[in-house]
């Protein structure tokens, strides 16, 4: 008796990018909530050309991706649509 292991076959250009837009989607509401949190802590305003300010947006994308790959290995968007890093 074989384990045979099923054929994967390569996601549609069309689901890859709906995968994608789906994830900016997520990314984008991430930054929002991550954009009011420093703005709510200095008054509804934050300097033009804050290198912190975008260190933290960077750090809030990088540790939405870091949970999500060392988790469970796929992005929310990935298991909606059943994709996978081969």
């Amino acid at each position: 008796m074989t384990n045979a292991q099923p054929t994967l076959e390569p996601a549609s250009f069309a689901v890859r990018g709906i995968a994608m837009v789906y994830e900016a989607l997520i990314v984008a509401a991430i930054l929002f909530v991550a954009a009011a949190i420093p703005t709510a802590v200095n008054g509804g305003a934050i300097a033009p050309g804050s290198v912190w300010f975008e260190l933290w947006l960077l750090a809030c994308v990088f540790g939405y991706f870091g949970y999500c790959y060392t988790k469970a290995g796929q992005t929310v968007p990935m298991k909606a649509w059943r994709l996978i890093l081969t």
